[in-house]
């Protein structure tokens, strides 16, 4: 960026200094950005293309997949959003069921 004339770099805090840098890459010319971005891809665009056709040339039956975390939101009839996390789906269905009323048997639904 700096040798186009952007300074991309500042002190901590420093509120001017960034405001100025992104006047100056506003003003940049199309042919500079241009620059800018191969610049800045140039170097891994070969790993990236490799890793990008990996990706897309790989059966999602070959990957293995395991649950990290459960989100669940709820919403209330007072409009009320409920963010709730859950580390299993194990916890995940305990939550849930625990909103249940007592007499729904919750093996009906899962």
């Amino acid at each position: 960026m700096r040798t186009h004339g952007v300074e991309f770099d500042w002190a901590e805090g420093d509120r001017a200094n960034p405001a100025t840098a992104f006047e100056d890459f506003q003003a940049l010319h199309p042919r500079q950005l241009e620059a800018i971005s191969i610049g800045l891809v140039d170097p891994v665009e070969t790993h990236l293309i490799e890793a990008v056709k990996q990706v897309l040339s790989t059966s999602l039956d070959d990957v293995p997949h395991h649950v990290d975390s459960i989100e669940i939101i709820v919403k209330t009839d007072q409009n009320e959003m409920l963010l709730r996390r859950h580390d299993s789906i194990r916890d995940a269905i305990a939550d849930l069921s625990g909103m249940l009323p007592a007499q729904v048997d919750i093996s009906e639904i899962i």
